[in-house]
């Protein structure tokens, strides 16, 4: 399938290809290729343990920090599938497809480590699923993140080819 949409647009249109299970293993695909993960190898440790931060407060002050240390592809890339998380979320009543559930199918592919080492998966996957957890009901994370002005100013830069500040 991914052969499919990256060279054929018009098989997309065949329903056999419109399964929402079947795109949403072409996401969880896409994460788990990515050459770093979406949250970075270095940062996995400090998202684990911001995870494990008992108040509810502090544990997304440290997200957000982290969030925001991210580079902009990455954070980027988090932003979209966060917000898409969110909006499938919000159809739970209908899909069945509570915050809880995504984070437990997407937690893993989000929120790992480049080895892909089984003894995080199995150490890790409570957090893991918490840090998901996290992100998609306290979206605003990373709506108010600063990349998210940033890069805005530098689209507004290239769009306009002059400096706005």
């Amino acid at each position: 399938m991914k052969t499919f949409f990256n060279h054929d647009n018009d098989l997309i249109q065949d329903p056999k290809w419109l399964d929402v299970h079947v795109v949403a293993s072409l996401v969880k695909s896409f994460l788990r290729r990515l050459p770093d993960p979406l949250l970075t190898d270095e940062r996995y440790h400090a998202f684990i343990q911001a995870a494990e931060e008992e108040d509810p407060e502090a544990c997304c002050e440290k997200m957000q920090f982290l969030i925001n240390d991210l580079p902009p592809h990455n954070y980027e890339t988090l932003r979209t599938v966060i917000l898409h998380l969110k909006n499938v979320a919000d159809h739970g009543e209908s899909n069945k497809m509570f915050i809880r559930n995504l984070a437990i199918v997407f937690g893993p592919t989000i929120v790992r480590t480049a080895d892909e080492s089984v003894t995080n998966l199995v150490t890790d996957m409570k957090n893991m699923c918490k840090i998901v957890e996290i992100l998609v009901t306290n979206v605003s994370l990373l709506v108010t993140c600063s990349h998210y002005y940033s890069l805005s100013l530098i689209v507004l830069i290239n769009f306009t080819g002059q400096s706005v500040v």
